[in-house]
Order: C-alpha cells, then sequence, then structure tokens
C-alpha cells in the first residue's frame, strides 16, 4: 500500500501543533512542574532551562515544529514508498 506523503506530512504537522500548543499552554501554567515531568522523563535536570512562555517563542516554535515534523514525516512516506516500489519490483536482496 502506497502512502501519500504530501496528505501524510501534513497530518503530521497538524498533530505536532496540536501537541505544540498543548505543550505550550502547560508550561505557560505551571513551567515548573512540566520542567519536573521532563527531567524525570528525560533523566537529565531540566528545571534551570524553564523558559517563559511568550507570543513570539509560541508562533515561531509551533510554525518551526510543526514544518520539521511535517517535512520528515513526509521524507519518510516518499522513502517508504520507494522502497516499497523495489520489493514489489522484485529488486531487494536477502540479506
Amino acid at each position: 500500500m502506497r502512502l501519500e506523503s504530501r496528505l501524510l506530512g501534513l497530518a503530521a504537522a497538524v498533530a505536532a501543533a496540536v501537541s505544540y500548543a498543548i505543550c505550550a499552554l502547560a508550561v505557560a501554567i505551571a513551567p515548573r512542574a512540566v520542567a519536573d515531568a521532563f527531567s524525570y522523563v528525560l533523566h537529565i535536570d531540566l528545571t534551570g532551562l524553564a523558559r517563559r512562555v511568550t507570543w513570539d517563542s509560541f508562533i515561531v516554535g509551533i510554525i518551526a515544529f510543526s514544518l520539521v515534523i511535517g517535512l520528515l514525516v513526509a521524507l519518510a512516506a516518499t522513502i517508504y514508498n520507494a522502497l516499497l516500489g523495489r520489493a514489489v519490483s522484485g529488486e531487494t536482496h536477502a540479506a
């Protein structure tokens, strides 16, 4: 089954934007708690790195994060389709 690279990339970008907005809201409401939570997840002390969320940082961050995620997922779908095409045509070799 081939993937629609552009649609998958767009869907990933929208999902990334939603998750970024939720994360930014959490940081704006409770920066210390979020830093503590991510410190546990990443096994590193992030409490000193907590930043205040501004409208400028939110807009730039959501655009950059969503764009990068969307492009990476679209690229992965394109690579998947290329590999799938090779597998279907019998060009792949067993190791």
